[in-house]
């Protein structure tokens, strides 16, 4: 189930938890205007998070909301949140294998998904591909497989720092049956991603 905590009942810069999460991944979104870092402190089983904190965002990057992943490999965990004046709210939502795959064919882009987002899945048939990212500003672009083998060269997919992708960025991916999800942050410029297949 669904499961949204937020300062009202919280407070401000709380210390949550224990919170206890079944095995799988999460999609956890905070909305606030201002400045949020969310940090998690396993207590038990495995909390995995794409950078070893949950969130670190700055006034108005959350605005409309900012997505990041937790995976649960029977994740008990303490939630410390700090450097917040504004109200805020996190929800976690299990992620749904089932979901509506991503055409690998399709820009991506910030206009549709937000600056901070969980995207996909997106599967990529077998084969070589290139990714293309445009954006004036920072980025990091993360991947979660769920299943196959989708090879890159580096572990992240992107880490751009501004005007490094403003005529674009490229990089590869080997697919074996790829689908994975792709995770943005560190971003507040509009950025589009698109994909490619070499061969």
């Amino acid at each position: 189930p669904v499961r949204r905590i937020s300062c009202a009942e919280a407070g401000l810069p709380p210390v949550l938890g224990p919170i206890r999460l079944s095995t799988g991944v999460y999609i956890v979104e905070a909305t606030t205007a201002g400045y949020f870092i969310g940090d998690v402190q396993a207590l038990a089983g495995e909390c995995t998070t794409q950078s070893g904190m949950l969130f670190n965002l700055s006034a108005g990057q959350a605005n409309s909301g900012a997505e990041t992943l937790l995976a649960s490999s029977g994740c008990e965990m303490l939630l410390s949140i700090s450097n917040t004046r504004e109200p805020w709210t996190l929800t976690f939502t299990p992620f749904d294998p089932a979901a509506d795959v991503r055409n690998a064919d399709d820009v991506i882009a910030s206009a549709q998904e937000g600056l901070y987002a969980v995207i996909g899945p997106v599967e990529l048939d077998d084969g070589m591909w290139r990714a293309t990212v445009l954006t004036s500003g920072y980025l990091i672009v993360d991947t979660f497989t769920i299943d196959g083998t989708c090879d890159m060269s580096r572990g992240t997919l992107f880490n751009l720092s501004a005007g490094q992708a403003s005529d674009g960025a490229q990089t590869t991916i080997g697919s074996e049956g790829c689908s994975m999800l792709i995770v943005t942050s560190n971003a507040r410029e509009p950025w589009a991603m698109s994909f490619e297949q070499l061969r």
